[in-house]
């Protein structure tokens, strides 16, 4: 075992330094780490292999691993979990994702959600694109398709540097700024009564009932990644989650006497309401606040930020 370990060690060393197998002990070394492999392929230990190949750089390897377990999902997963964080070589770590998004991709039933993840890896924004357009035109997708997209819109929103997201709004308003124009000339939709948001009257006669969907879709997909839904939701969910006696900070404003108690109640206000936009002590006691001077004016201007 320690010249098996010895040997794998010496693979792996040459194989990241790049050395091309050219003496004899080299193609010794490779034979003996082919028949590990292939004695933990027939045992079926396939984290066992992917591990050794993502470790070597044996895509073939990594290949063959996962098609001998019927590409399981759980291998597919395995192998992005160990080279998403990898930076030190992003060409081998872009290589294998493109092989894995290759590979999922030709299942049956696939998670469109872990394809879109997959692209979002590779930094591949024209496919991602295409993929959320396909999701949510009606000839294409299926009813189930659109909670989808607006999924992979949620995870984009919470995960994409801004960049990123800057360029997909930028193709999907495009797509829609033609649409609008088909539908204009059309007639199906006033000219005169489309506002900045894609709002428009729609006409009576030459109703495209495929593309309007589609349209307003687009819109859904540019609202989520502009953060206009999910800061909503995000604010909705803080005021429905407010449970606080109101009469605590009450009472802590009326026994306030000092001015280190005024700041302590500003404070004690601005963290109950973190986040909720709520501010009706400040708006209800503007003399009582009026008074506070120096850095204690300072935190309550402050408190009004965290509220």
């Amino acid at each position: 075992e320690a010249i098996l370990f010895k040997c794998i060690e010496s693979y792996t060393e040459m194989r990241h330094m790049g050395v091309l197998p050219g003496l004899l002990e080299n193609h010794r070394m490779e034979t003996i780490i082919g028949q590990i492999i292939d004695r933990a392929i027939n045992q079926k230990n396939y984290f066992h292999v992917l591990g050794m190949a993502i470790e070597m750089h044996l895509i073939g390897t990594l290949e063959s691993a996962i098609i001998a377990s019927n590409k399981d999902p759980k291998l597919l997963s395995y192998c992005v979990d160990c080279v998403s964080c990898s930076y030190d070589n992003m060409e081998f770590r872009n290589e294998v994702i493109q092989k894995v998004l290759s590979l999922y991709s030709s299942q049956g039933n696939h998670n469109l959600a872990h394809v879109a993840k997959y692209l979002f890896m590779l930094d591949d924004r024209e496919k991602l694109t295409t993929l959320l357009k396909r999701l949510i035109y009606s000839d294409s997708s299926s009813p189930a398709d659109l909670p989808v997209a607006l999924q992979i819109c949620f995870d984009l929103y919470d995960n994409c540097q801004q960049k990123f997201l800057g360029d997909i709004i930028m193709d999907l308003q495009t797509e829609a700024s033609m649409k609008t124009a088909e539908l204009i000339e059309m007639g199906v939709i006033d000219i005169s009564n489309v506002t900045e948001a894609g709002d428009a009257t729609l006409s009576t006669s030459g109703m495209d009932y495929k593309t309007l969907p589609y349209l307003s879709n687009l819109h859904k997909l540019v609202s989520i990644l502009d953060g206009t839904i999910p800061n909503r939701l995000q604010l909705d969910f803080m005021v429905r989650s407010l449970k606080y006696d109101s009469q605590i900070i009450v009472n802590m404003q009326q026994s306030a006497k000092y001015p280190t108690s005024h700041t302590a109640t500003s404070v004690c206000n601005a963290l109950v309401h973190i986040g909720t936009t709520c501010d009706t002590l400040i708006r209800t006691n503007v003399d009582w606040l009026s008074a506070s001077s120096g850095w204690g004016r300072f935190v309550l201007v402050s408190s009004l930020g965290v509220i």
